[in-house]
């Protein structure tokens, strides 16, 4: 999909649609559980991490009234959606196993 799709999907989330949230972790989960995966080497944990970011995409979407929420970039990229939930999963101790 093209740059122009999801703002128009980001804002149907804006607006409650969740279809459209669900045609964006469609588009772009892979990519998440991607990144997650080169982090972490471990299917589970990955598949946790791309259920953690898109829950936080998710509620960005729904509660930010920063007009910026109206781009797909001002969320960030897969790679960074995936990265900062690693990040975030590994202070908390939740990864360090996996990790080491």
């Amino acid at each position: 999909g093209s740059e122009a799709d999801d703002q128009k999907l980001v804002a149907a989330c804006r607006a409650g649609d969740r279809r459209a949230f669900q045609a964006l972790y469609q588009r772009y989960r892979r990519k998440v559980y991607a990144v997650a995966f080169g982090f972490l080497r471990n299917q589970e944990d990955a598949l946790d991490i791309v259920q953690e970011a898109f829950i936080k995409v998710h509620r960005y979407l729904t509660s930010s009234r920063d007009n910026r929420a109206s781009t797909p970039g001002s969320i960030g990229s897969p790679r960074t959606c995936a990265s900062t939930t690693c990040a975030e999963a590994d202070v908390s101790g939740t990864w360090s196993s996996t990790m080491a």
